[in-house]
């Protein structure tokens, strides 16, 4: 009986076990998420709260499907393969792949200044220290789409928002 409700179980999830092929990636997708473990050059931790919105180009849109397509037709041939899994893992739904995209581009952009420099900009001048992040990220980001907006929030605005710490 217990291995009856298992197959009947799994039978009826293995849709839920491979990414969804048919997202609408014709809307904006909203991300607001914690940015931590960002490294200055010098390997202090930085820590950013950021609400941001991206849509995807129709260049953009052909590539993110290919690349979930390529990456099925692999694990369907060799499920182990933890390349492919992990693809499929860390760019499904689109807005974790709009995650990593920001991720990627705001450790770049931290990554290359020394921690002092971080810290001076951010006491003195906090918005544009923001402005040229946003400015670093709208002029990198220009292969998949592009983010319309990138907002840089607070602890406190963060969890009125989201609900966590």
């Amino acid at each position: 009986m217990r291995l009856l409700i298992i197959v009947l179980f799994v039978f009826f999830n293995i849709n839920f076990l491979y990414a969804q092929e048919n997202y609408n990636l014709n809307k904006r997708f909203r991300i607001i998420r914690k940015f931590d473990n960002l490294l200055s050059s010098d390997n202090k931790e930085y820590i950013f709260y950021i609400d941001a919105s991206y849509l995807f180009s129709p260049e953009g849109k052909l590539i993110y499907s290919n690349n979930i397509y390529t990456a099925q037709k692999f694990l369907e041939n060799d499920s182990n393969n933890m390349v492919y899994s992990g693809i499929i893992k860390s760019s499904t739904p689109p807005e974790n792949y709009v995650y990593m995209l920001l991720h990627k581009r705001l450790y770049d952009y931290i990554s290359k200044n020394k921690s002092s420099y971080i810290d001076k900009l951010m006491e003195t001048d906090l918005q544009t220290f923001y402005d040229n992040i946003r400015e670093y990220i709208y002029k990198e980001e220009i292969y998949t789409g592009n983010f319309k907006y990138i907002r840089f929030l607070n602890k406190t605005k963060y969890k009125y928002y989201t609900g966590k710490d």
